[in-house]
């Protein structure tokens, strides 16, 4: 969906704006599920990839935020 209707999400569009936002809501709210629901020996287990999970998703967040937002349009 991102890179077929990449222009209608990135704000040219209500439904656009509308999807991009929830988009940006689901994965601004995986990081604090990752942060305080995960098992916390776990993620000090496997430290790269938690990282590397908490910037990939913090980053798609703001991505479609600011395509919500239709900031850059």
């Amino acid at each position: 969906m991102s890179f077929w209707f990449a222009p209608e999400l990135a704000g040219a569009t209500r439904l656009g704006r509308y999807l991009s936002a929830v988009i940006a809501v689901f994965w601004l709210l995986r990081v604090p599920i990752q942060i305080f629901l995960y098992d916390p020996e776990l993620r000090k287990q496997n430290r790269v990839g938690d990282v590397i999970f908490l910037l990939a998703f913090s980053y798609l967040g703001v991505v479609f935020g600011v395509a919500a937002l239709g900031v850059l349009r």
